[in-house]
């Protein structure tokens, strides 16, 4: 969520009468210098802010979340109307997990600026990590009819399309994010596991290899094949994957879960008791 709408500023110069139609009272008009200095303040401002709006962007990619939150309450005393910082805010607040705060933020961005995209697009995040795929559709859409050159928008309502089950829908918006960014290497992730939870596993796999390197690749495809419950592709998979690196950890990590989990099945011990960590697609 790269793009910023910059907030208008309307100065009103207020004219104060004194005595008669024309006339102004000097006294209240600023000297040149006086309004120069102002201008140079309040540029100086906007590119603070300016500044403020790219560093948290930059920490919210790579999760520094407590350092955000500071920077971010410092600008909004500064900009208290600005959408941009609540919209930030609101991603940070949702990351994080506090929901209902987070939702506030979107919205007050969007009483702010009833055309922020990046908010519209917060808010259907949102509503798919609460389950409320309807409602995120809706949002997602909005987003896109105000800025639908969006890769990254599109691939958002193809990650929701695929968690309500459309998996059509998700791989329509998905190939509409590619041909939007062709260089998107996470769409093309995305559309590989849409592919494979329709059984198109030769597709799926010709689709990850445009993102990954092939043991990755056949690893990617086993977990979508493990997804879908066909658990002897997948074990073939993973094995694949491993004969072309040995050393890829997530494969062997993967085949020891499904391994266990089928032992299991059948009533035999399992010997590997770790956790298991879902692995799923995330949404930008």
């Amino acid at each position: 969520m790269r793009a910023v709408w910059p907030l208008l500023l309307i100065l009103c110069v207020v004219f104060v009468g004194c005595g008669g139609a024309g006339r102004t009272d000097r006294r209240s008009m600023p000297t040149p210098e006086a309004a120069k200095a102002d201008k140079e303040e309040q540029d100086k401002g906007e590119i603070d802010d300016d500044l403020t709006v790219a560093l948290v962007e930059t920490l919210i990619e790579s999760r520094s979340y407590d350092s955000a939150v500071p920077m971010l309450k410092r600008a909004l005393l500064r900009r208290p109307n600005d959408p941009r910082l609540h919209t930030l805010m609101g991603t940070v607040l949702r990351d994080k997990g506090v929901l209902n705060k987070a939702e506030a933020e979107f919205k007050l961005a969007l009483h702010l600026n009833p055309k922020d995209a990046l908010a519209l697009a917060g808010l259907g995040v949102l509503y798919d990590l609460r389950g409320d795929h309807a409602a995120a559709k809706e949002a997602h859409t909005q987003a896109i009819a105000l800025a639908p050159l969006s890769a990254r928008l599109q691939n958002n309502l193809g990650f929701s399309c695929f968690l309500a089950g459309d998996t059509p829908a998700a791989i329509s918006a998905y190939e509409e994010a590619i041909s939007l960014d062709p260089s998107a290497s996470h769409v093309y992730i995305n559309l590989g596991f849409a592919l494979t939870r329709q059984g198109k596993d030769h597709e799926a796999l010709r689709i990850f290899r445009q993102a990954l390197d092939e043991a990755a690749a056949l690893n990617n495809l086993a977990m979508g094949q493990e997804l879908r419950g066909a658990d002897e592709d997948a074990q073939e998979s993973y094995m694949r994957a491993l004969e072309i690196n040995p050393r890829l950890s997530e494969a062997h990590k993967n085949l020891e879960r499904l391994s266990a989990r089928r032992r299991a099945a059948q009533g035999q011990p399992v010997q590997d008791q770790r956790l298991i960590q879902d692995q799923r697609q995330e949404a930008l």
